[in-house]
């Protein structure tokens, strides 16, 4: 997938067959990928009830147990949408509706990529914002 990163930053006139491609390929890769996460998560998730009891979690144990949970939550409504007929060109009215909906095994790479750098921009902008105070304050 990296080579055809290249090419499209390479090429001159055929860039939105190569953005398809790529487009298309990541599609196909996070949806493949998401599934096996989801059901490996699934699974680890039900070993680990059943080996141990509640009080006895680690804290790695208890975090990634609620990410997997929150995932879940996420994941229903996108289930009902696929079962009922035509209800799939829901899902886009879904996700522009409620962006944060998406479970996080099925985000592309750059979707991810964008939501760390706006975190990253606002965090930056707040830092800021406190030094300015702080030397007003001063």
């Amino acid at each position: 997938m990296e080579d055809l990163k290249k090419k499209i930053f390479e090429a001159g006139g055929k860039t939105w067959r190569l953005k398809l491609k790529f487009f298309l390929k990541e599609a196909k890769y996070t949806l493949v990928q998401g599934s096996k996460d989801f059901w490996n998560d699934s699974k680890w998730l039900i070993d680990v009830y059943r080996r141990k009891q509640k009080q006895y979690f680690t804290g790695y144990e208890i975090s990634k147990s609620k990410r997997i949970i929150i995932d879940i939550l996420k994941f229903i409504p996108y289930s009902i949408l696929v079962m009922i007929p035509l209800a799939e060109a829901a899902i886009p009215v879904l996700v522009w509706i409620f962006p944060n909906a998406v479970p996080s095994f099925f985000l592309f790479d750059t979707a991810e990529d964008r939501r760390i750098e706006h975190q990253e921009q606002k965090q930056f902008e707040s830092h800021q914002y406190l030094i300015d105070k702080l030397i007003d304050v001063m």
